[in-house]
């Protein structure tokens, strides 16, 4: 069965396509089948990503009010994961994407105006009748207490937040110049480990396989 996972922020730079093209190879190195819908009209990065890339995932952009028979037709061809990539201040994109997802993710860097968008994000996804989930990015590596009060201010917005964190770490900024994820050049290192993590708890809210994965052991 066709699961679909929305990336949204109402904010430019929250790290959405750098988190989506690194769960969706995620989910291809587990085995899976996927697909990334980029909505975002201006920059469609996702989607030239995947365009450089030349190998799988699969990326394509669209405008919104394609969504729907899109995924259907995804659904058709038994594509195992749909992700939509979303752009900047696009509500009426946005609202497509959650009302079309089976799980929504807010990444969320800890600063003010992150903060500030999230909470039209979690709106849009209320509206749609969603449960979003936030996930903390873009951190100092091991900076424990900065992830510490982020999950406090979350708390605040009634919104559920992720255990896993992506901190800001080279590789990940790299993906978008190599094409290539943290798994793939550096399947050893932490920031697999971290990506790793962070799908096998994607998976788990979606009842994904997890099991094609590469066995990554952390490194310092």
């Amino acid at each position: 069965m066709t699961k679909v996972l929305a990336i949204l922020s109402e904010k430019g730079g929250a790290g959405k396509t750098t988190f989506t093209v690194h769960i969706a190879v995620a989910a291809h190195l587990a085995g899976l089948s996927v697909a990334i819908l980029d909505t975002d009209a201006q920059q469609a990065s996702a989607a030239d990503w995947c365009d450089r890339r030349g190998t799988e995932p699969e990326g394509v952009a669209l405008p919104h009010a394609r969504l729907t028979k899109t995924i259907a037709d995804l659904r058709a061809n038994e594509t195992d994961l749909v992700i939509i990539d979303t752009g900047r201040d696009n509500n009426s994109a946005a609202y497509a994407a959650a009302e079309a997802a089976d799980l929504c993710v807010i990444p969320i860097q800890p600063g003010g105006f992150d903060v500030r968008a999230l909470k039209l994000s979690i709106d849009v996804c209320r509206l749609a009748g969603k449960r979003p989930f936030a996930v903390v990015n873009g951190t100092q590596p091991g900076a424990k207490l900065k992830v510490a009060d982020a999950w406090d201010t979350l708390a605040g917005f009634q919104c559920e937040v992720a255990p896993v964190v992506l901190p800001r770490r080279d590789v990940f900024r790299a993906a978008s110049i190599t094409t290539k994820t943290a798994q793939e050049t550096e399947p050893g290192s932490t920031a697999a480990q971290e990506v790793r993590q962070l799908y096998d708890w994607i998976a788990g809210q979606l009842q994904l396989s997890t099991t094609g994965q590469p066995d990554i052991k952390a490194s310092a």
